[in-house]
């Protein structure tokens, strides 16, 4: 399972301290890095980041572009987020044992199943 989250640099000037203060966890299982213009998290734990509502992306987001994904092999689960200008643009969300959470709100990037959230969170995400 992969879960990672890329925001903006702007406005942040301590990517641990600004982690601290936004999900009110430290970064025990969470690495850091830097990608142009963007910080980049993610959480090894496989826990704190799926499963977190769109408000609570949206609030993590502020007014900085954030974009999650996450999936698992395992479960045939995936979400993806993308917040800009505190709005969310883009959520898909499935999962194969939770089929009533399923969502699929905002057109690109198009997925049609966990497999396509995968391969976007390992091309383009993580590099």
């Amino acid at each position: 399972m992969a879960s990672v989250f890329r925001i903006e640099k702007k406005n942040i000037t301590d990517p641990r301290e600004w982690f601290k203060n936004a999900w009110s966890s430290e970064l025990s299982e969470s690495e850091i890095s830097e990608i142009d213009d963007y910080y980049v998290f993610e959480d090894f734990s496989e826990e704190l980041f799926m499963y977190s509502s769109t408000e609570t992306w949206i609030r993590i987001a502020g007014d900085n572009h954030l974009i999650f994904g996450c999936y698992s092999e395992d479960s045939l689960a995936a979400e993806f987020i993308e917040i800009q200008n505190g709005e969310c643009i883009r959520e898909y969300r499935t999962y194969f044992d939770m089929p009533d959470n399923n969502a699929d709100i905002g057109e690109v990037p198009g997925f049609s199943s966990w497999v396509d959230v995968a391969t976007f969170v390992d091309s383009k995400l993580l590099k």
